[in-house]
């Protein structure tokens, strides 16, 4: 029998063409289901941050509806007298190799044109998009009158937009705080600098504080990769933040290289353009060289086993940081415990 040909001496030369597709549908729906579990961005061909649900029953139909098809129409020339394994296993190994490319692509596609025309509703959160002078953002506020509320500043990993954060700002709103889900400039989104950020993280402080619902005496940040060394850099140098949370920073250059983990807040190429000056900007954003002046301020270093700061940075900023708490979690990706888990800190230190 000749290779990739199996089926072709009896009477059905589909089968090969057949399984290749049904194969691939497989791998491309595994990878779906694996996009939606983790909250994977450059992966995803529905937006995880969005409807992690759908995009996890996507997964599940590209995995049974093909083979169900399949069996159904070629079960007769494939089970007399069967295929070969040799063939089974170069065929599935080629749809496995092409699901990559594939998924990629139409993440890229589909995410880079897609624009949510509203927010999830959350009972108790309330959300409305503003304008700060870096760009758009989200707020989200708690429903229940009363007030003034304390309220947190959230910055994400640049060119990845507000919308990295909001997972973790709408656990904030529904603790009892005020959440600012803020971007990085757009315009620049590839060649940020240590000005651009901070800029972006006063302007954020400077609108919560103005706000008559807010407690300006209560006001904290927190950051998600990159983000989370703006937040400790800005922290350190307004002494009116009163406590900070770094999710998985950076810290130093060792870990200027999170490579896919980039895939969580944006789209392949956006990761790969956003590599090529990715040691410059961690390079300026040095918050160890200003981690002293967080004084006795309460800081939070979150620390997921798949990313965050090298073992080193982690030791500097502890010897640096005298009310430094470090959490470890497992994985980043789409963690809702550990968001209340950080929501209900910010709430106690506030």
């Amino acid at each position: 029998m000749s290779l990739l040909n199996f089926g072709g001496q009896f009477g059905n030369p589909d089968v090969s063409p057949a399984y290749f597709l049904v194969a691939l549908a497989a791998c491309l729906g595994t990878l779906q289901l694996i996009a939606a579990r983790y909250g994977y961005v450059g992966l995803a061909w529905v937006s995880p941050r969005w409807q992690p649900w759908l995009g996890g029953l996507l997964g599940v139909a590209l995995v049974t509806l093909p083979w169900a098809w399949f069996f159904e129409r070629h079960s007769a020339g494939i089970f007399r007298p069967g295929p070969a394994g040799l063939e089974l296993m170069v065929m599935f190994g080629a749809a496995a190799l092409a699901s990559v490319p594939l998924t990629l692509l139409g993440a890229t596609l589909i995410q880079s044109g897609a624009a949510p025309r509203s927010l999830p509703r959350r009972d108790g959160v309330i959300a409305e998009l503003v304008t700060l002078p870096q760009g758009p953002a989200w707020l989200f506020r708690p429903a229940q009158a009363g007030g003034p509320f304390g309220a947190v500043c959230a910055v994400g990993t640049p060119g990845a937009g507000s919308e990295a954060v909001i997972p973790l700002a709408t656990a904030l709103a529904e603790a009892g705080l005020v959440a600012l889900a803020v971007g990085w400039n757009q315009e620049d989104a590839w060649r940020p600098s240590e000005a651009e950020a901070l800029q972006a993280a006063t302007s954020a402080a400077a609108f919560l504080r103005a706000r008559a619902d807010v407690d300006a005496l209560r006001l904290g940040a927190v950051g998600v990769g990159l983000g989370g060394d703006v937040a400790l850099q800005a922290a350190a140098a307004d002494l009116g933040i009163r406590a900070v949370v770094a999710v998985a920073p950076w810290l130093d250059l060792a870990n200027a290289a999170p490579g896919l983990s980039l895939l969580r807040d944006m789209t392949f190429p956006q990761a790969w353009r956003w590599q090529h000056t990715l040691r410059q900007t961690a390079r300026q954003l040095d918050p160890l060289a200003h981690a002293r002046r967080l004084d006795l301020r309460p800081v939070l270093l979150v620390a997921p086993e798949d990313s965050g700061p090298s073992e080193g940075a982690r030791r500097r900023l502890t010897a640096l940081c005298r009310r430094l708490t470090t959490w470890r979690v497992p994985r980043l990706g789409r963690e809702t415990q550990a968001t209340r888990q950080i929501a209900l800190w910010l709430t106690e230190n506030l």
